[in-house]
């Protein structure tokens, strides 16, 4: 049996979708895991790597850049030193390391080159690296320099974990949507790199009367925040909500949608693109990462990332069979069953575990 820690590991991150989830699905595959009992505290100290040594076996490492990004370049670069030290230490100390790279580099990058030194470090380091797509696979080899022991496991169908999604028609009339309207929905928390400015820009040379955009989610960046209420403003076709949302009024908005919008400026995997094609949405999307993997042109339409091409596949989807676009959205995300990613994640627990100490 494998004892291990999910890392980010405070309490709180058993509620999110995603982690959460796994965790409680490895549970289920005999996995243990070492959870903390409150939020406070550092939950990889040399301290606590020394106690647990010998009973926590492995160490499951997702998003990171956290540990080390702080207020300035040159305390970011000593907090990424301690960090690499404490997982230098985990591996003389005879835990197992995985990664999951859901990114090759964080959204925000503040720091590129200790976020790109970070990264190299922490592809070394780790006994065995998880990617959700084979173009994860490459880059992860090309940029990184890392090839064996890498495992592609696909984001898991989130089907099983939805809230009950009510009928189109009464969640339309709940949002004082039209029958004949056509709502292009973006949900999720509101960062730079998402480039919800410039989908309403796009959005504004689409022509229709019955197209809407619907802009659904936390808004932490105020300049930010204020300029997407401002652009909004100029479109009695946009509807923004930008706040927290529960999982009951999120199911409301995926409902009442014909199509989800995501027009990352760069991303290698996505959640929320997951969660559409689980929810039978049609995704729009730039053609990048593992969304061309995932998104095939039967539930979905990439666009190269240049001017007018968001709004050209925002036209172009809008003259097509949405409810045909949705079935197969939700047939596609069928093909990467929720069970299948759970139990090749254990897979991969297993056989780090075995190969032995240090």
């Amino acid at each position: 049996m494998v004892n291990a820690r999910c890392i980010p590991s405070s309490p709180s991150w058993l509620n999110s979708f995603y982690i959460g989830n796994l965790i409680r699905g490895l549970q289920a595959e005999g996995i243990t895991f070492d959870l903390p009992a409150d939020e406070s505290g550092d939950f990889l100290s040399a301290r606590w790597l020394r106690a647990r040594a010998g009973r926590v076996e492995l160490l499951h490492f997702h998003w990171t850049h956290y540990h080390y990004t702080s207020d300035t370049w040159r305390r970011s670069a000593m907090e990424l030193d301690k960090f690499i030290g404490k997982i230098a230490l985990a591996r003389r100390l005879g835990y197992r390391i995985v990664w999951t790279m859901h990114n090759y580099m964080p959204h925000e990058r503040t720091y590129p080159l200790l976020h790109f030194a970070e990264r190299f470090l922490l592809a070394r380091l780790a006994h065995a690296v998880i990617v959700h797509c084979e173009y994860g696979r490459t880059l992860l080899q090309r940029k990184l320099l890392r090839s064996d022991n890498v495992f592609v496991i696909p984001l898991g169908d989130y089907s099983p974990y939805l809230p009950p999604l009510p009928g189109r028609e009464s969640a339309r009339k709940l949002l004082e949507f039209e029958p004949n309207d056509i709502v292009f929905l973006f949900f999720g928390m509101i960062r730079p790199y998402k480039q919800v400015p410039e989908l309403i820009r796009e959005f504004q040379f689409v022509p229709g009367d019955n197209l809407r955009l619907v802009i659904t989610g936390v808004a932490p960046f105020d300049e930010l925040r204020n300029e997407i209420l401002d652009l909004a403003r100029t479109d009695r076709r946009i509807q923004c909500e930008l706040e927290y949302i529960s999982d009951e009024q999120l199911a409301l908005y995926l409902s009442a949608a014909n199509v989800a919008v995501f027009p990352y400026r760069d991303i290698l995997g996505s959640g929320s693109a997951i969660l559409a094609l689980s929810s039978g949405l049609p995704i729009v999307a730039p053609r990048m990462g593992c969304l061309v993997e995932w998104i095939t042109p039967d539930c979905g339409v990439l666009y190269d990332p240049r001017p007018g091409a968001l709004a050209a596949a925002l036209q172009q989807v809008s003259g097509r069979d949405l409810r045909a676009m949705g079935s197969a959205a939700q047939a596609r995300a069928r093909r990467f069953p929720w069970e299948v990613m759970v139990r090749d994640t254990a897979q991969v627990y297993r056989r780090v575990g075995e190969g032995g100490k240090g």
